[in-house]
């Protein structure tokens, strides 16, 4: 105690509080440190109530700010579509990468269906474990197949994993190729859909052509990601049938809606 006693009475005010400030700081790094080792060896992020797995957190740009800021990718569209849209029953997700989106609907509309489109097999196993991490396997249904204008077989362009958002796809007439399966949307019937999410990558006049006559008996409302080269058409195509552009949020993502509503 001595040693101890004889220490502390050399320090001024101004050391004392450097002292503790400094241990404060390496104890933080330590602890820190710690928690950085867990997340590595089990990659799931507790966030507003939720678990979210984000294997790619250090490589990924949708995950890496996801992890980063703690909080939802998009989340100015998200919290857009909440005050405009928070009565949405029923979701289309074409594009559904991780399930950032999905998890938003079931954790803050209480949505009561998601239908999740992800042809890409790593976004789709990260996504169904998110699902299965919330406990929302009855709400979210995921199919293995890319949306386009006709059955048919793509290839997967662009995809990274620097940034699986941004994975295109492509038809191809090879039929010995490993490809995806392209299907249109019209063929699943879909009933009492509230809400249609389009984020393809360029491939959306594709999508739209395969979704037209959903889209006429549901009159949803469609927030769409649209390639410059591609906003001419896409809007012909909703004037045709009864849409209007609305909104945009974060500049790329076009929110269209029924000029008759239902």
């Amino acid at each position: 105690m001595g040693v101890i006693r004889r220490f502390f009475e050399k320090l001024t005010f101004k050391d004392y509080r450097n002292y503790v400030l400094d241990n404060q700081a390496r104890l933080y790094h330590e602890i820190k440190s710690i928690q950085d080792q867990i997340f590595l060896s089990n990659p799931v992020l507790l966030m507003k109530g939720l678990q979210i797995h984000l294997p790619f957190f250090y490589v990924d740009h949708i995950q890496k700010q996801i992890y980063q800021e703690k909080n939802f990718y998009e989340i100015n569209t998200l919290n857009f579509i909440k005050e405009k849209y928070g009565h949405i029953a029923n979701v289309v997700e074409v594009g559904a990468n991780i399930g950032n989106h999905a998890l938003f609907y079931c954790s803050q509309l209480n949505v009561q269906h998601v239908y999740c489109f992800e042809p890409n097999n790593i976004n789709r196993s990260i996504l169904e474990k998110n699902i299965t991490l919330n406990h929302f396997e009855k709400k979210v249904t995921v199919y293995d197949v890319a949306l386009g204008e006709q059955n048919g077989i793509g290839v997967e362009k662009s995809f990274s994993l620097s940034n699986t958002g941004m994975n295109r796809i492509e038809t191809t007439d090879d039929k010995n190729v490993d490809g995806v399966t392209i299907k249109p949307m019209d063929d699943y019937a879909f009933n009492n859909i509230d809400f249609i999410k389009i984020d393809v990558e360029g491939f959306e006049i594709l999508v739209l052509k395969g979704a037209r006559e959903t889209i006429i008996h549901n009159k949803p409302v469609i927030m769409i990601e649209v390639f410059e080269n591609n906003i001419e058409f896409v809007d012909n195509y909703f004037k045709e049938i009864g849409y209007q552009l609305k909104h945009l949020a974060e500049t790329y993502n076009r929110f269209y809606e029924p000029v008759n509503k239902k």
